[in-house]
């Protein structure tokens, strides 16, 4: 098995897709995280930013499907479990429209 951290680009499966996603590492188990009322994606206290130093502000229905897990787990990333967003500001087919990633989906890391 392999480490995952923050800032990783990772590989993973999800029946959304026929074939596995690349997407960034943004929280990993045990990080703080929450999405302000405007929409800004924070991740221990600061905003998360794309490769290109842009900040993830989501729209309202990517905001409604995380409400759900912040319900379930508080503001702390649950063991096992990984936040990953694409390079788009808005949030592409990531974590801001499928959910938190369980460590079993992640599938590789991308080596530079």
């Amino acid at each position: 098995m392999f480490l995952i951290r923050r800032g990783d680009i990772v590989l993973f499966a999800n029946t959304a897709s026929p074939t596995p996603l690349a997407k960034q590492v943004i929280a990993v188990p045990g990080d703080e995280w929450a999405v302000t009322k405007s929409g800004v994606l924070l991740v221990n206290g600061l905003q998360a930013l794309n490769s290109n130093d842009e900040t993830y502000t989501l729209n309202r229905a990517r905001r409604t499907v995380l409400q759900v897990y912040e319900q379930d787990f508080g503001d702390v990333m649950p063991p096992d479990t990984y936040f990953l967003m694409g390079e788009m500001p808005g949030g592409t087919l990531d974590s801001s429209r499928i959910g938190l990633i369980s460590r079993s989906d992640i599938i590789g890391r991308v080596l530079e």
